[in-house]
């Protein structure tokens, strides 16, 4: 039986995903589960964009964000 492959996901999704577990609306395991992901991967995500939020918001010289 061969190996599934790894997926590579776009920061525009890692972010989306991160961005909808910050909010609540749906638990992670949900989130996760719709979008065939794995619970910790959304979890790890999420602490990510919490954490550099204060980088973004603590630059001197506008950075573009692409994945607005």
């Amino acid at each position: 039986m061969a190996a599934k492959k790894r997926s590579q996901h776009r920061a525009e999704f890692k972010a989306k995903m991160a961005l909808e577990a910050y909010r609540d609306h749906k638990t992670v395991n949900q989130i996760a589960s719709n979008h065939e992901l794995v619970a910790v991967q959304v979890i790890q995500w999420k602490s990510k964009l919490i954490q550099d939020a204060v980088g973004v918001f603590g630059r001197t010289t506008p950075q573009p964000l692409g994945w607005i």
